[in-house]
């Protein structure tokens, strides 16, 4: 089923690709070190999502003389497109949309906490003061 959405192992191939071009296995190891290991994808997870993405146009492969001539030559190696950099400029601007959204949400709960801790202290203070000396 094709999906407008990218998800997030789509976006960081298409992040990593945008440094410098690479096969499927130096992949996983780029993306796990860009996001400082908190995100760690699988070998075939990222050969499914270069698949997919290869199939929208956002990638290509640089098949060359010698990387087919290359005993290696089941490695591919992949770069992105003028689609995929235009991708990724959409979805950098989606994300820092909803990363607007989330903020203001965050900054919602964070005023509500403060509020009803202002609350309880304020009742503490009046129960005290009713309790007298």
């Amino acid at each position: 089923m094709y999906s407008n959405f990218l998800n997030i192992t789509e976006i960081w191939i298409l992040i990593v690709l945008g440094n410098k071009p690479g096969h499927i296995y130096g992949l996983a190891g780029r993306i796990a070190g860009a996001s400082l290991m908190q995100f760690q994808p699988s070998v075939p997870r990222v050969a499914a999502a270069v698949k997919q993405l290869n199939r929208r146009g956002l990638v290509v492969s640089l098949r060359s003389e010698e990387t087919i001539a290359s005993p290696r030559a089941w490695r591919d190696v992949y770069d992105i497109t003028e689609a995929g950099w235009r991708r990724l400029r959409a979805e950098s601007m989606a994300y820092g949309q909803l990363q607007n959204v989330i903020d203001g949400a965050l900054t919602r709960r964070a005023m509500y906490q403060l509020n009803v801790r202002q609350a309880e202290a304020l009742a503490a203070a009046y129960q005290a003061n009713q309790a007298g000396p």
